[in-house]
C-alpha cells in the first residue's frame, strides 16, 4: 500500500522490529484476521489446510513488509525517511516523515510495491514453469499448491493496490498524473474524492457478499479523509512560523517543584503538560502520565525531575510545518527566542491554528504580532 504521512500518532499496533532503520509495526486488525483464519482452517478442511493457510498467511505478511519496505527505500533516494511501517489487513502503510511533492517521484514511489509485487509473480511463474506444474492452485498441501498461491496472491496485491484510490498505492498514481497538469493540493481533492466513490463500492459490495470489503471500504474511507486533512492543514500551514500559532500564557515548572502541587495546577488549568524551566535553563515538559508516575512512586512528595521529558525546541522563526514534523516524536515543541522560553506547541493546537489560518485570518495574526 501507499506511504503515508499522519499527524496522529499509532495507535492498537506493535511493534515486530525494525530493517534497514525502519519499525515495523503490526495493527490488532490483522492480528484478528490472521487469527480468524488460522482458527477456521482445522473446522474447515482438517489439520493439512490449517498448515498450509498458516504457511500462506507467513509469506503474505512478508510480502507485505517487502512491499512496503520497496516504498520506503525509494522515498529514501528522494530524502523521504520512514520512520515505520504499519501492516493493516489492506496491506500496509509506510509512514515517511514527507511526502515527495515532486509528481515523478510520488509516482515512483508509489509503484515501487506493486513492482515488487509483479517481480515476485514472475519469479514464481518462471518456477513453476520450470519445473512443469500447472498454475492453478490445488486443496493439496504441497510445494507446488504453495507456489501456484504465492503467484495469485502477488498478482492479486498488484492490482489491489493499483485501484486509484487512497490509501492503496493506485490514489498516489493517480494524484502524482493529476498533479502534473493541475498542482497538489487540487489533485489531492480529486483522488480523494474519487477514493470515497471507490469506498462506498466496496461497502456496498460487502453488504451484499462478504464484509471484509465493507471493511476495506471503510478503511478506504477513513484513511482518504485523514489524507485530505493532512494536506490542507500544511497547505494553510505554509509560510506560517512557530510564533505564530504558539501558547504565549506559560507558567513554567521548577524541576524541584512538589508533583502533588503540579497536579492540582494541571487539573485546575485543565492542561496535561507543563514547561519545566530551571533558572533560565529550559528542560523539557512535564506530563500527566509523569506526574502520576511519580505520584505512585515510593515518595509521592518526591521532585518532579526525575520524569521531566526532553522535548524539541525551536525558535519562533521555524516554519510550522517543520514543528508538525517535530511533533511526530515529542508531545510538544518549546519555543525559544533569545535564550529564553516564548511558548509551546503541541499537535492540537497547530491543528486549531490550521482550521483557523485561512488567509486572512493569518493576515489578522500578522498584524496583532507586528503591533505587539
Amino acid at each position: 500500500m501507499q506511504p503515508c504521512r499522519s499527524m496522529e500518532r499509532t495507535r492498537w499496533s506493535w511493534n515486530l522490529g525494525s530493517m534497514f532503520g525502519i519499525a515495523i509495526r503490526v495493527h490488532i486488525t490483522l492480528l484478528a484476521l490472521f487469527a480468524f483464519i488460522i482458527i477456521a482452517s482445522p473446522v474447515r478442511g482438517g489439520v493439512e489446510l490449517a498448515v498450509i493457510e498458516l504457511a500462506i498467511v507467513i509469506a503474505v505478511f512478508a510480502i507485505i513488509v517487502v512491499h512496503e519496505l520497496a516504498h520506503a527505500l525509494v522515498a529514501r533516494r528522494f530524502g523521504s525517511t520512514t520512520k515505520e511501517i504499519l501492516l493493516l489487513p489492506i496491506g500496509g502503510i509506510a509512514n515517511l516523515d514527507k511526502i515527495p511533492r515532486r509528481p515523478s517521484h510520488e509516482l515512483l514511489v508509489a509503484i515501487a510495491g506493486p513492482a515488487v509485487n509483479l517481480v515476485f509473480a514472475a519469479l514464481l511463474a518462471l518456477a513453476l514453469a520450470l519445473a512443469g506444474v500447472d498454475y492453478v492452485p490445488t486443496t493439496t498441501a504441497d510445494l507446488q499448491s504453495f507456489g501456484a498461491q504465492l503467484l495469485w496472491i502477488n498478482l492479486g496485491l498488484a492490482a489491489f493496490n493499483l485501484i486509484p484510490a487512497f490509501p492503496m498505492d493506485g490514489g498516489r498514481v493517480l494524484r502524482a498524473v493529476l498533479a502534473m497538469a493541475w498542482g497538489y493540493t487540487r489533485a489531492t481533492r480529486v483522488a480523494v474524492s474519487i477514493a470515497h466513490v471507490i469506498a462506498i463500492g466496496f461497502i456496498g459490495l460487502g453488504i451484499v457478499f462478504d464484509p471484509m470489503l465493507a471493511l476495506i471500504g471503510f478503511l478506504v474511507w477513513i484513511l482518504a479523509r485523514q489524507e485530505l486533512a493532512t494536506i490542507t492543514v500544511r497547505d494553510r500551514l505554509r509560510g506560517t512560523v512557530a510564533r505564530d500559532a504558539m501558547i504565549r500564557s506559560l507558567d513554567p515548572v521548577d524541576p524541584d517543584d512538589d508533583p502533588c502541587n503540579v497536579a492540582d495546577r494541571m487539573l485546575g488549568d485543565g492542561v496535561r503538560l507543563l514547561p519545566v524551566v530551571d533558572g533560565q535553563r529550559v528542560l523539557g515538559v512535564i506530563t500527566t502520565a509523569g506526574i502520576v508516575h511519580r505520584l505512585h512512586g515510593r515518595d509521592p512528595h518526591d521532585v518532579i525531575r526525575g520524569v521531566t521529558r526532553e522535548v524539541p525546541i525551536v525558535s519562533g522563526d521555524t516554519p510550522l510545518v517543520k514543528v508538525v514534523d517535530a511533533l511526530d516524536d515529542a508531545e510538544a515543541v518549546l519555543v525559544v527566542d533569545d535564550g529564553a522560553l516564548v511558548g509551546l506547541l503541541t499537535l492540537d493546537q497547530i491543528e486549531m491554528f490550521g482550521e483557523l489560518a485561512d488567509e486572512s485570518v493569518i493576515s489578522s495574526f500578522s498584524s496583532a504580532l507586528e503591533a505587539r
